[in-house]
Protein backbone atom coordinates (compact mmCIF):
# COMPACT_ATOMS: atom_id res chain seq x y z
CA UNK A 1 0.00 0.00 0.00
CA UNK A 2 1.37 3.31 -0.77
CA UNK A 3 2.61 5.98 1.57
CA UNK A 4 0.20 9.65 1.17
CA UNK A 5 2.49 12.92 1.38
CA UNK A 6 0.92 15.81 1.43
CA UNK A 7 1.97 18.71 0.14
CA UNK A 8 1.07 22.58 2.38
CA UNK A 9 2.09 25.38 0.36
CA UNK A 10 0.80 29.38 -0.56
CA UNK A 11 -1.32 29.32 -3.60
CA UNK A 12 -0.32 33.41 -4.25
CA UNK A 13 2.87 33.47 -5.27
CA UNK A 14 3.20 32.40 -8.77
CA UNK A 15 7.16 31.25 -9.27
CA UNK A 16 6.97 29.85 -6.06
CA UNK A 17 4.17 27.49 -7.26
CA UNK A 18 6.09 26.68 -10.37
CA UNK A 19 8.72 25.95 -8.23
CA UNK A 20 6.79 23.59 -6.05
CA UNK A 21 5.21 21.99 -9.03
CA UNK A 22 8.56 21.05 -10.44
CA UNK A 23 9.71 19.59 -6.88
CA UNK A 24 6.39 17.47 -6.82
CA UNK A 25 7.34 16.16 -10.58
CA UNK A 26 10.42 15.41 -9.90
CA UNK A 27 9.72 13.47 -6.22
CA UNK A 28 6.67 11.53 -8.21
CA UNK A 29 9.55 10.47 -10.92
CA UNK A 30 12.07 8.81 -8.19
CA UNK A 31 9.07 8.17 -5.60
CA UNK A 32 5.67 6.82 -7.65
CA UNK A 33 5.55 3.02 -6.92
CA UNK A 34 6.02 3.98 -2.91
CA UNK A 35 4.16 7.05 -2.62
CA UNK A 36 1.31 8.97 -3.19
CA UNK A 37 1.83 12.78 -3.46
CA UNK A 38 -1.05 14.91 -2.70
CA UNK A 39 -0.92 18.38 -4.51
CA UNK A 40 -4.02 19.97 -3.90
CA UNK A 41 -4.61 22.75 -7.40
CA UNK A 42 -4.55 19.63 -9.38
CA UNK A 43 -7.28 17.97 -7.64
CA UNK A 44 -9.02 21.29 -7.80
CA UNK A 45 -8.69 21.70 -11.47
CA UNK A 46 -10.47 18.38 -11.94
CA UNK A 47 -13.43 18.79 -10.03
CA UNK A 48 -15.18 20.85 -7.68
CA UNK A 49 -14.46 19.84 -4.08
CA UNK A 50 -15.09 21.51 -0.83
CA UNK A 51 -11.46 22.84 0.21
CA UNK A 52 -11.81 22.45 3.95
CA UNK A 53 -13.18 18.68 3.86
CA UNK A 54 -9.97 18.27 0.59
CA UNK A 55 -7.68 19.45 3.47
CA UNK A 56 -8.84 18.14 6.67
CA UNK A 57 -8.89 14.54 5.09
CA UNK A 58 -6.02 14.26 3.07
CA UNK A 59 -3.74 16.27 5.90
CA UNK A 60 -5.12 13.53 8.55
CA UNK A 61 -4.58 10.85 6.56
CA UNK A 62 -1.06 11.55 5.55
CA UNK A 63 1.96 9.56 6.59
CA UNK A 64 4.00 12.51 6.18
CA UNK A 65 3.29 16.59 5.43
CA UNK A 66 6.02 18.37 3.53
CA UNK A 67 5.36 22.54 4.14
CA UNK A 68 7.06 24.67 1.05
CA UNK A 69 7.64 28.07 3.37
CA UNK A 70 7.49 31.18 1.57
CA UNK A 71 6.72 35.18 3.33
CA UNK A 72 3.55 34.80 2.09
CA UNK A 73 3.16 31.08 3.61
CA UNK A 74 4.18 32.85 7.13
CA UNK A 75 1.72 35.56 6.89
CA UNK A 76 -1.39 33.45 6.49
CA UNK A 77 0.42 30.99 9.28
CA UNK A 78 0.64 33.53 11.58
CA UNK A 79 -2.58 35.50 11.11
CA UNK A 80 -5.62 34.38 12.52
CA UNK A 81 -7.47 35.69 8.98
CA UNK A 82 -7.74 34.63 5.44
CA UNK A 83 -4.00 35.53 5.06
CA UNK A 84 -4.30 39.00 3.33
CA UNK A 85 -5.62 41.24 6.75
CA UNK A 86 -9.05 41.25 5.66
CA UNK A 87 -12.18 38.80 5.34
CA UNK A 88 -11.96 37.69 8.77
CA UNK A 89 -14.51 35.42 8.58
CA UNK A 90 -12.49 33.52 6.28
CA UNK A 91 -9.69 30.97 6.64
CA UNK A 92 -7.11 30.55 4.18
CA UNK A 93 -6.06 27.05 3.43
CA UNK A 94 -2.88 27.77 4.79
CA UNK A 95 -4.57 28.86 8.31
CA UNK A 96 -6.49 25.58 8.03
CA UNK A 97 -3.85 23.41 7.45
CA UNK A 98 -1.38 24.87 10.30
CA UNK A 99 -4.04 23.43 13.01
CA UNK A 100 -3.52 20.06 11.74
CA UNK A 101 0.29 20.77 11.30
CA UNK A 102 0.19 21.52 14.81
CA UNK A 103 -1.33 18.73 16.02
CA UNK A 104 1.26 16.02 14.04
CA UNK A 105 3.84 18.38 15.50
CA UNK A 106 2.70 17.14 19.22
CA UNK A 107 1.79 13.57 18.22
CA UNK A 108 5.14 12.59 15.97
CA UNK A 109 6.90 16.00 14.66
CA UNK A 110 9.60 13.74 12.78
CA UNK A 111 6.36 13.18 10.28
CA UNK A 112 6.52 16.86 9.18
CA UNK A 113 9.27 18.30 6.61
CA UNK A 114 10.13 22.14 6.32
CA UNK A 115 11.56 23.42 3.24
CA UNK A 116 12.51 27.40 3.19
CA UNK A 117 11.73 27.90 -0.10
CA UNK A 118 12.00 31.83 -0.13
CA UNK A 119 12.66 33.87 2.95
CA UNK A 120 14.42 33.96 5.93
CA UNK A 121 11.42 33.19 8.70
CA UNK A 122 9.34 30.25 9.02
CA UNK A 123 6.42 30.10 11.10
CA UNK A 124 6.31 30.89 14.85
CA UNK A 125 4.91 26.74 15.40
CA UNK A 126 7.37 25.49 13.05
CA UNK A 127 10.29 27.17 14.27
CA UNK A 128 11.18 24.55 16.71
CA UNK A 129 11.68 22.03 13.84
CA UNK A 130 14.95 21.46 11.68
CA UNK A 131 14.14 22.87 8.13
CA UNK A 132 15.72 22.42 4.23
CA UNK A 133 17.60 25.40 3.22
CA UNK A 134 18.77 24.84 -0.09
CA UNK A 135 19.63 27.08 -3.49
CA UNK A 136 19.14 24.78 -5.84
CA UNK A 137 16.29 23.05 -6.54
CA UNK A 138 18.00 19.41 -7.06
CA UNK A 139 19.49 19.66 -3.51
CA UNK A 140 16.18 20.10 -2.40
CA UNK A 141 14.68 17.39 -4.07
CA UNK A 142 17.97 14.98 -3.24
CA UNK A 143 17.54 16.23 0.60
CA UNK A 144 13.94 15.70 0.45
CA UNK A 145 14.11 11.89 -1.08
CA UNK A 146 16.39 11.29 1.77
CA UNK A 147 14.18 12.74 4.37
CA UNK A 148 11.25 10.54 3.09
CA UNK A 149 12.70 6.98 2.79
CA UNK A 150 14.66 7.34 6.38
CA UNK A 151 11.21 8.35 7.73
CA UNK A 152 8.88 5.74 6.21
CA UNK A 153 11.89 3.28 7.03
CA UNK A 154 12.06 4.00 11.27
CA UNK A 155 8.69 4.42 10.45
CA UNK A 156 8.23 1.06 9.55
CA UNK A 157 11.14 -0.70 11.69
CA UNK A 158 9.49 1.08 14.91
CA UNK A 159 5.82 -0.90 14.04
CA UNK A 160 8.27 -3.90 13.04
CA UNK A 161 9.75 -3.89 16.42
CA UNK A 162 6.10 -2.63 18.67
CA UNK A 163 4.94 -6.18 16.96
CA UNK A 164 7.84 -8.70 17.85
CA UNK A 165 8.13 -6.61 21.58
CA UNK A 166 4.17 -7.29 21.67
CA UNK A 167 4.48 -11.01 20.27
CA UNK A 168 7.15 -12.13 22.54
CA UNK A 169 5.79 -10.84 25.10
CA UNK A 170 2.79 -13.11 24.46
CA UNK A 171 4.86 -15.62 24.31
CA UNK A 172 6.49 -15.37 28.19
CA UNK A 173 5.32 -17.89 30.03
CA UNK A 174 2.12 -17.07 31.71
CA UNK A 175 -0.70 -19.19 29.87
CA UNK A 176 -3.01 -20.05 32.09
CA UNK A 177 -5.52 -22.86 31.46
CA UNK A 178 -8.01 -22.14 34.82
CA UNK A 179 -11.16 -23.86 33.61
CA UNK A 180 -11.65 -26.81 35.58
CA UNK A 181 -10.25 -25.22 38.91
CA UNK A 182 -11.90 -22.67 40.81
CA UNK A 183 -10.61 -19.12 40.34
CA UNK A 184 -10.81 -17.97 44.05
CA UNK A 185 -8.65 -20.32 44.77
CA UNK A 186 -6.13 -20.26 42.08
CA UNK A 187 -5.98 -16.44 40.17
CA UNK A 188 -6.64 -13.20 41.49
CA UNK A 189 -5.33 -9.58 40.38
CA UNK A 190 -4.42 -7.02 43.10
CA UNK A 191 -2.87 -3.11 42.55
CA UNK A 192 -1.74 -0.26 44.55
CA UNK A 193 -1.26 3.15 43.63
CA UNK A 194 1.89 5.52 45.28
CA UNK A 195 3.31 8.66 44.75
CA UNK A 196 2.90 11.68 43.33
CA UNK A 197 2.69 11.91 40.11
CA UNK A 198 0.75 8.64 40.83
CA UNK A 199 2.42 5.48 39.64
CA UNK A 200 0.48 2.20 39.50
CA UNK A 201 2.10 -1.25 40.21
CA UNK A 202 0.40 -4.98 40.11
CA UNK A 203 0.28 -8.56 41.33
CA UNK A 204 -1.26 -11.03 39.23
CA UNK A 205 -1.21 -14.15 42.19
CA UNK A 206 -1.26 -17.58 40.61
CA UNK A 207 -1.87 -20.78 42.37
CA UNK A 208 1.59 -21.41 43.62
CA UNK A 209 3.55 -18.68 41.88
CA UNK A 210 3.03 -15.10 41.15
CA UNK A 211 3.72 -12.28 38.34
CA UNK A 212 4.67 -8.79 39.04
CA UNK A 213 3.26 -5.94 36.93
CA UNK A 214 5.13 -2.93 36.28
CA UNK A 215 3.37 0.49 35.28
CA UNK A 216 3.96 0.65 31.60
CA UNK A 217 1.85 -2.86 31.60
CA UNK A 218 -1.18 -1.96 33.67
CA UNK A 219 -1.68 0.75 31.61
CA UNK A 220 -1.57 -1.76 28.66
CA UNK A 221 -3.94 -3.69 30.46
CA UNK A 222 -6.28 -0.35 31.13
CA UNK A 223 -6.12 0.81 27.65
CA UNK A 224 -7.44 -2.79 26.68
CA UNK A 225 -9.94 -3.06 28.61
CA UNK A 226 -11.48 0.49 27.88
CA UNK A 227 -11.02 0.29 23.86
CA UNK A 228 -12.42 -3.38 23.66
CA UNK A 229 -16.15 -3.67 24.84
CA UNK A 230 -14.99 -7.44 26.79
CA UNK A 231 -17.88 -8.11 28.84
CA UNK A 232 -20.30 -7.36 26.49
CA UNK A 233 -18.55 -9.47 23.66
CA UNK A 234 -17.77 -12.92 26.28
CA UNK A 235 -20.83 -12.72 27.45
CA UNK A 236 -22.27 -14.86 24.67
CA UNK A 237 -19.62 -16.83 24.29
CA UNK A 238 -18.64 -20.10 25.66
CA UNK A 239 -15.26 -19.48 26.06
CA UNK A 240 -14.22 -17.10 28.25
CA UNK A 241 -10.67 -15.64 27.63
CA UNK A 242 -8.15 -12.75 29.10
CA UNK A 243 -5.44 -12.12 26.75
CA UNK A 244 -3.05 -9.30 27.09
CA UNK A 245 0.59 -9.00 26.05
CA UNK A 246 2.18 -10.28 29.42
CA UNK A 247 -0.38 -13.13 30.07
CA UNK A 248 -3.63 -15.09 28.87
CA UNK A 249 -6.55 -16.62 31.30
CA UNK A 250 -9.16 -19.08 30.49
CA UNK A 251 -11.69 -19.02 33.23
CA UNK A 252 -14.46 -21.37 33.87
CA UNK A 253 -17.62 -19.08 33.38
CA UNK A 254 -18.49 -15.62 32.98
CA UNK A 255 -19.23 -14.69 36.20
CA UNK A 256 -15.19 -15.73 37.38
CA UNK A 257 -14.66 -13.96 33.89
CA UNK A 258 -16.34 -10.91 35.28
CA UNK A 259 -15.35 -11.12 38.57
CA UNK A 260 -11.54 -10.55 37.58
CA UNK A 261 -12.42 -7.35 34.95
CA UNK A 262 -14.08 -5.62 37.37
CA UNK A 263 -11.16 -5.84 39.66
CA UNK A 264 -9.14 -3.90 36.80
CA UNK A 265 -11.75 -1.35 35.89
CA UNK A 266 -12.09 -0.45 39.63
CA UNK A 267 -8.18 0.12 39.77
CA UNK A 268 -8.42 1.55 36.64
CA UNK A 269 -10.97 3.96 37.92
CA UNK A 270 -8.69 4.94 41.27
CA UNK A 271 -5.44 5.44 39.06
CA UNK A 272 -7.35 8.27 36.69
CA UNK A 273 -8.92 9.42 39.34
CA UNK A 274 -5.53 10.36 41.24
CA UNK A 275 -3.73 11.02 37.72
CA UNK A 276 -6.96 14.14 37.18
CA UNK A 277 -6.26 14.65 40.77
CA UNK A 278 -2.77 15.60 40.22
CA UNK A 279 -3.32 17.47 37.01
CA UNK A 280 -5.62 19.48 38.52
CA UNK A 281 -3.25 20.76 41.58
CA UNK A 282 -0.30 21.41 39.12
CA UNK A 283 -2.86 23.16 36.78
CA UNK A 284 -1.14 21.05 33.83
CA UNK A 285 -4.24 21.06 31.99
CA UNK A 286 -4.11 19.82 28.20
CA UNK A 287 -0.33 20.09 28.04
CA UNK A 288 1.44 17.04 27.36
CA UNK A 289 4.57 15.12 29.49
CA UNK A 290 8.03 15.16 27.39
CA UNK A 291 8.79 12.13 25.93
CA UNK A 292 6.12 10.48 28.93
CA UNK A 293 8.04 12.06 31.73
CA UNK A 294 6.88 14.07 34.09
CA UNK A 295 8.39 17.10 32.59
CA UNK A 296 6.42 19.86 31.14
CA UNK A 297 8.14 22.08 28.18
CA UNK A 298 7.57 25.89 28.45
CA UNK A 299 9.58 26.92 25.46
CA UNK A 300 12.70 26.24 22.33
CA UNK A 301 15.31 29.07 22.38
CA UNK A 302 19.04 29.21 20.90
CA UNK A 303 21.56 28.00 23.27
CA UNK A 304 23.07 30.71 23.64
CA UNK A 305 20.25 33.01 24.42
CA UNK A 306 19.36 30.74 27.52
CA UNK A 307 23.21 31.46 28.51
CA UNK A 308 22.34 34.91 28.58
CA UNK A 309 18.96 34.26 29.97
CA UNK A 310 20.95 32.63 33.02
CA UNK A 311 23.31 35.52 32.94
CA UNK A 312 20.14 38.40 32.89
CA UNK A 313 18.53 36.13 35.66
CA UNK A 314 22.19 36.02 38.26
CA UNK A 315 22.64 39.99 37.37
CA UNK A 316 19.84 41.71 39.23
CA UNK A 317 19.65 42.20 43.20
CA UNK A 318 16.09 41.18 44.04
CA UNK A 319 15.16 43.23 46.70
CA UNK A 320 12.43 41.23 49.19
CA UNK A 321 9.15 42.65 49.13
CA UNK A 322 9.39 45.30 46.31
CA UNK A 323 8.35 43.23 43.48
CA UNK A 324 6.46 40.18 42.47
CA UNK A 325 9.02 37.53 42.75
CA UNK A 326 12.52 37.08 42.84
CA UNK A 327 15.48 34.73 41.20
CA UNK A 328 18.01 33.55 43.62
CA UNK A 329 20.46 30.66 44.01
CA UNK A 330 22.40 31.91 41.18
CA UNK A 331 24.26 29.55 38.94
CA UNK A 332 25.36 28.81 35.30
CA UNK A 333 22.29 25.46 34.94
CA UNK A 334 18.56 26.74 35.82
CA UNK A 335 16.31 29.71 36.96
CA UNK A 336 15.17 29.30 40.43
CA UNK A 337 12.15 31.71 41.07
CA UNK A 338 9.97 32.29 44.16
CA UNK A 339 7.61 34.50 45.45
CA UNK A 340 8.63 36.47 48.18
CA UNK A 341 6.98 36.77 51.99
CA UNK A 342 6.58 39.85 51.50
CA UNK A 343 5.08 41.17 48.15
CA UNK A 344 2.52 43.67 46.76
CA UNK A 345 0.95 41.93 44.65
CA UNK A 346 -1.88 39.27 44.30
CA UNK A 347 -0.42 37.24 41.31
CA UNK A 348 1.37 34.54 43.13
CA UNK A 349 0.99 33.08 46.46
CA UNK A 350 4.07 34.01 49.07
CA UNK A 351 6.47 31.61 49.50
CA UNK A 352 6.12 29.28 46.58
CA UNK A 353 8.98 28.07 44.24
CA UNK A 354 9.29 26.80 40.45
CA UNK A 355 12.95 25.70 38.81
CA UNK A 356 13.28 26.09 35.26
CA UNK A 357 15.90 23.62 33.50
CA UNK A 358 17.03 23.56 30.04
CA UNK A 359 17.97 20.67 28.04
CA UNK A 360 19.98 20.11 24.60
CA UNK A 361 17.13 19.21 21.76
CA UNK A 362 17.59 15.80 20.38
CA UNK A 363 18.28 16.92 16.68
CA UNK A 364 21.97 16.36 16.29
CA UNK A 365 21.99 19.65 13.83
CA UNK A 366 20.06 21.76 16.05
CA UNK A 367 21.55 24.36 18.35
CA UNK A 368 18.38 24.91 20.20
CA UNK A 369 17.54 23.99 23.99
CA UNK A 370 14.10 22.76 25.26
CA UNK A 371 13.29 25.03 28.81
CA UNK A 372 11.24 22.48 30.97
CA UNK A 373 9.17 22.11 34.31
CA UNK A 374 10.37 19.39 36.31
CA UNK A 375 6.93 18.05 38.16
CA UNK A 376 9.63 15.72 40.97
CA UNK A 377 10.83 19.25 41.89
CA UNK A 378 7.11 20.91 42.44
CA UNK A 379 6.24 17.80 44.25
CA UNK A 380 9.72 17.72 46.02
CA UNK A 381 8.70 21.62 47.44
CA UNK A 382 5.46 20.57 47.84
CA UNK A 383 5.20 17.68 50.48
CA UNK A 384 1.31 17.33 50.55
CA UNK A 385 -1.20 15.30 49.14
CA UNK A 386 -3.75 17.33 49.46
CA UNK A 387 -4.90 18.29 46.28
CA UNK A 388 -5.72 22.18 46.94
CA UNK A 389 -2.51 22.67 49.18
CA UNK A 390 0.73 23.39 46.85
CA UNK A 391 3.99 25.04 47.93
CA UNK A 392 5.02 25.39 44.15
CA UNK A 393 3.74 27.35 41.00
CA UNK A 394 1.68 25.42 39.33
CA UNK A 395 2.65 24.65 34.66
CA UNK A 396 0.02 27.02 34.15
CA UNK A 397 1.46 29.94 35.96
CA UNK A 398 4.89 29.25 35.73
CA UNK A 399 4.30 29.62 31.71
CA UNK A 400 2.24 32.65 32.21
CA UNK A 401 4.96 34.12 34.38
CA UNK A 402 7.79 32.96 31.84
CA UNK A 403 5.48 34.17 28.89
CA UNK A 404 4.01 37.60 29.91
CA UNK A 405 7.08 38.69 32.98
CA UNK A 406 10.37 37.04 32.28
CA UNK A 407 10.35 37.07 28.45
CA UNK A 408 9.42 40.53 27.91
CA UNK A 409 11.85 41.94 30.85
CA UNK A 410 14.74 39.80 28.82
CA UNK A 411 14.09 41.21 25.85
CA UNK A 412 13.65 44.49 26.52
CA UNK A 413 17.04 44.87 28.51
CA UNK A 414 18.85 42.99 25.83
CA UNK A 415 17.17 44.59 22.38
CA UNK A 416 15.30 41.39 21.55
CA UNK A 417 12.25 40.64 19.40
CA UNK A 418 9.94 38.56 21.63
CA UNK A 419 9.59 35.96 19.41
CA UNK A 420 13.37 34.30 19.36
CA UNK A 421 11.94 32.22 22.30
CA UNK A 422 8.92 29.90 20.81
CA UNK A 423 6.63 29.34 23.48
CA UNK A 424 4.88 25.71 24.04
CA UNK A 425 1.31 26.88 23.72
CA UNK A 426 -1.40 24.91 25.80
CA UNK A 427 -3.44 22.28 23.48
CA UNK A 428 -6.26 24.14 24.60
CA UNK A 429 -5.12 27.63 23.08
CA UNK A 430 -5.77 25.37 19.41
CA UNK A 431 -8.68 23.11 21.06
CA UNK A 432 -10.58 21.71 18.06
CA UNK A 433 -14.18 20.82 18.47
CA UNK A 434 -15.03 17.64 20.03
CA UNK A 435 -16.35 16.10 17.01
CA UNK A 436 -12.50 16.91 15.29
CA UNK A 437 -11.02 15.06 18.33
CA UNK A 438 -13.59 12.01 18.06
CA UNK A 439 -12.57 11.49 14.62
CA UNK A 440 -8.90 11.74 14.90
CA UNK A 441 -8.93 9.57 17.68
CA UNK A 442 -11.23 6.55 16.51
CA UNK A 443 -9.63 7.06 12.73
CA UNK A 444 -5.70 5.90 14.79
CA UNK A 445 -6.80 4.11 17.63
CA UNK A 446 -8.61 0.63 17.08
CA UNK A 447 -11.11 1.43 20.10
CA UNK A 448 -15.00 -0.71 19.69
CA UNK A 449 -17.84 0.80 19.11
CA UNK A 450 -20.80 -0.61 19.59
CA UNK A 451 -23.98 -1.00 17.48
CA UNK A 452 -25.77 1.46 19.55
CA UNK A 453 -22.73 3.77 19.51
CA UNK A 454 -22.63 3.82 15.97
CA UNK A 455 -26.61 4.33 16.16
CA UNK A 456 -26.00 7.49 17.75
CA UNK A 457 -23.50 9.00 15.45
CA UNK A 458 -25.89 8.11 12.87
CA UNK A 459 -29.13 10.11 14.48
CA UNK A 460 -26.43 12.82 15.35
CA UNK A 461 -25.74 12.97 11.65
CA UNK A 462 -29.56 13.01 10.66
CA UNK A 463 -29.58 15.50 13.52
CA UNK A 464 -27.42 17.92 11.55
CA UNK A 465 -28.70 17.40 8.33
CA UNK A 466 -32.36 18.58 9.82
CA UNK A 467 -30.52 21.90 11.04
CA UNK A 468 -28.85 23.06 7.90
CA UNK A 469 -28.07 21.86 4.41
CA UNK A 470 -24.94 20.49 3.31
CA UNK A 471 -23.99 22.53 0.58
CA UNK A 472 -20.59 21.92 -0.72
CA UNK A 473 -20.45 18.99 1.08
CA UNK A 474 -23.08 16.78 0.07
CA UNK A 475 -20.81 14.69 -2.26
CA UNK A 476 -18.59 14.89 0.41
CA UNK A 477 -21.02 13.32 2.97
CA UNK A 478 -22.12 10.87 0.24
CA UNK A 479 -18.87 9.61 -0.71
CA UNK A 480 -18.02 9.13 3.16
CA UNK A 481 -21.24 7.20 3.66
CA UNK A 482 -20.67 5.06 0.56
CA UNK A 483 -23.69 6.45 -1.61
CA UNK A 484 -23.79 5.27 -5.09
CA UNK A 485 -26.98 6.56 -5.70
CA UNK A 486 -28.05 10.08 -6.99
CA UNK A 487 -29.37 11.76 -4.01
CA UNK A 488 -29.17 15.58 -4.13
CA UNK A 489 -31.07 16.74 -0.90
CA UNK A 490 -30.64 15.90 2.68
CA UNK A 491 -33.82 14.67 2.89
CA UNK A 492 -32.99 12.07 0.29
CA UNK A 493 -29.53 11.05 2.77
CA UNK A 494 -31.72 11.39 5.80
CA UNK A 495 -34.22 8.76 4.15
CA UNK A 496 -30.90 6.67 2.92
CA UNK A 497 -29.09 6.58 6.83
CA UNK A 498 -33.17 5.19 8.09
CA UNK A 499 -32.52 2.72 5.46
CA UNK A 500 -32.30 -1.29 6.34
CA UNK A 501 -29.76 -1.38 3.51
CA UNK A 502 -27.65 1.32 5.78
CA UNK A 503 -28.60 -0.20 9.25
CA UNK A 504 -27.18 -3.61 7.87
CA UNK A 505 -23.89 -1.56 7.03
CA UNK A 506 -23.85 -0.40 10.22
CA UNK A 507 -24.26 -3.77 12.21
CA UNK A 508 -20.76 -4.99 10.39
CA UNK A 509 -18.57 -7.07 12.82
CA UNK A 510 -14.48 -5.86 12.87
CA UNK A 511 -14.81 -2.23 10.80
CA UNK A 512 -17.02 -0.53 13.54
CA UNK A 513 -14.11 2.25 14.70
CA UNK A 514 -13.87 2.82 10.63
CA UNK A 515 -17.48 3.42 10.64
CA UNK A 516 -17.41 5.70 13.52
CA UNK A 517 -14.64 7.61 11.62
CA UNK A 518 -16.45 8.03 8.39
CA UNK A 519 -19.73 9.22 10.64
CA UNK A 520 -17.91 11.82 12.67
CA UNK A 521 -15.60 13.20 9.43
CA UNK A 522 -19.51 13.70 7.97
CA UNK A 523 -20.81 14.87 11.40
CA UNK A 524 -17.84 17.41 12.44
CA UNK A 525 -18.83 18.77 8.23
CA UNK A 526 -21.58 20.93 10.58
CA UNK A 527 -19.50 21.58 13.47
CA UNK A 528 -15.88 22.35 13.01
CA UNK A 529 -14.56 26.16 12.66
CA UNK A 530 -13.99 25.67 8.97
CA UNK A 531 -17.49 24.66 8.13
CA UNK A 532 -19.97 27.09 5.71
CA UNK A 533 -22.98 25.36 7.60
CA UNK A 534 -21.83 25.27 11.38
CA UNK A 535 -24.72 24.87 13.57
CA UNK A 536 -25.02 26.20 16.78
CA UNK A 537 -23.34 25.78 19.86
CA UNK A 538 -26.20 24.96 22.04
CA UNK A 539 -26.84 21.61 19.37
CA UNK A 540 -22.81 20.90 19.36
CA UNK A 541 -23.34 20.78 23.18
CA UNK A 542 -26.64 18.37 22.90
CA UNK A 543 -25.09 16.15 20.35
CA UNK A 544 -22.03 16.20 22.43
CA UNK A 545 -23.82 14.42 24.86
CA UNK A 546 -25.37 12.29 22.63
CA UNK A 547 -22.38 10.76 21.54
CA UNK A 548 -20.57 10.81 25.42
CA UNK A 549 -20.11 6.93 25.75
CA UNK A 550 -17.53 7.43 22.82
CA UNK A 551 -16.02 11.02 24.09
CA UNK A 552 -15.77 9.35 27.83
CA UNK A 553 -13.66 6.38 25.92
CA UNK A 554 -11.13 8.82 24.63
CA UNK A 555 -10.89 10.68 27.03
CA UNK A 556 -10.07 7.78 29.28
CA UNK A 557 -7.33 6.44 26.67
CA UNK A 558 -6.00 9.88 26.36
CA UNK A 559 -5.49 9.96 29.88
CA UNK A 560 -4.19 6.35 30.14
CA UNK A 561 -1.77 7.58 27.36
CA UNK A 562 -0.11 10.46 28.47
CA UNK A 563 1.95 8.89 31.50
CA UNK A 564 2.33 4.93 30.08
CA UNK A 565 5.88 4.65 30.52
Amino acid sequence: MKKNIYISYSWDDKGNIEKVEYIVKCLRDTLKCEYNIILDQEIFNKETQDVNRFIADNIIDADMVIVFVTPSYVIKANKKDDGYGNKKDQKSGVEIETGYILERKHNWEKSIITVLLDGENVPKYLRQLSYIKEEVDSNIIQTLERKIKNFISEKDIHCTYENKKNNENLQTPHNLNLKNKPLDKIVDIEFICTGEPVRISGILLLDKSYVNLEHYQIINIFKKIVSENIMNYFAEKNSFVFQCNYFRIEFKNYDSYKKFIMKIENAMDGYLEAVSNFEVKYEIYSRFPMDNNYDFKLATVNKNIWIQMLKFANSFDWDNGKSNWNIFQRNDYYIHVFSPVISYNDSYDACEHVTLHAINKSDFHSDDVYLYVKVQDMVRNSKCNKIDVRKTWSINITCKWFKKEFIPLFCKKNNYLEDIIQIEEDREYYEEDIFSRAQMFYMCNKAEVGNEELNKLKEALIFCLNKKSAYSDMGYIKSKLGIQQNLTTNDDIIEYLNSNEFNKYLMKPNYNSSIADDLLRCIKSFTDNYSNHRINDYDIKYLSKKINSLISKMEKIELLGKYDK
